[in-house]
């Protein structure tokens, strides 16, 4: 249990962590390209909310209601009920075997876009929406264009950059097949310099499920900390 926590504590400090797994892209765009529509992402902050609904726009495979399109937004309080799959889980068989095997097949799970040019509020999980910080954010990448960015930064250094100052970022470009820690508990964003949308199936990792899938890969890691 010891190790565990100190393990989290070692997480928690790391920008990007790549996991152990590479999955088929061309079966999970296929499986994309299979779903009609994608709807605006819910921000629960106000001065967000056009920001959100311009630049990012989903569709659930699993959700805390079991709907496509009503769970599209960060939970302050998560309910403690199951979340359940949608119609779409049906529909994309390979992208639940990807959730499956990372573990993440009960966790509220979306296919997501950045539309182009687009980016997000810096926000962080924990610290602005007070989820559990056992609860990590995993992204699986399934287009990525190129010079399209993840960003973290640490928390004390947050005001600073929203003043327009220099702070020390932590960018990664994620690679589409690979499956990746992104970090919420410090404020994290997205960049799309580009003309085309990202694509990316992102989940939910309940750190304690999922501790052996995560140890090897944590013990390994040798850049930088946060």
């Amino acid at each position: 249990m010891v190790i565990n926590i100190i393990m989290l504590d070692t997480l928690l400090k790391i920008p990007h962590l790549e996991l152990n797994f590479e999955f088929d892209v061309d079966k999970m765009l296929s499986e994309v390209e299979s779903i009609d529509t994608f709807m605006p992402y819910q921000s629960s902050y106000a001065q967000s909310k056009e920001l959100y609904e311009k630049n990012w726009s989903g569709a659930s495979l699993v959700s805390i209601d079991g709907s496509v399109f009503g769970d599209m937004e960060e939970l302050k309080v998560y309910p403690q009920v199951a979340p359940k799959k949608t119609i779409l889980a049906d529909q994309c068989p390979y992208l639940m075997n990807v959730l499956k095997t990372i573990n993440c097949s009960e966790e509220r799970s979306r296919i997501m876009r950045i539309a182009p040019h687009g980016h997000l509020d810096w926000h962080s999980h924990v610290l602005h929406h007070r989820q559990n910080k056992q609860r990590l954010v995993v992204q699986i990448p399934i287009y990525v264009p190129k010079g399209f960015t993840y960003s973290v930064v640490h928390a004390k250094d947050l005001s600073s950059l929203r003043k327009g100052k220099q702070v020390k970022t932590y960018e990664m470009e994620y690679k589409a097949g690979k499956a990746y820690v992104f970090n919420s508990y410090h404020p994290h964003n997205v960049f799309n310099p580009t003309n085309e949308y990202r694509l990316t199936l992102m989940t939910y990792m309940n750190y304690d499920r999922c501790v052996d899938i995560l140890a090897p890969t944590i013990e390994k890691y040798n850049g930088p900390l946060l």
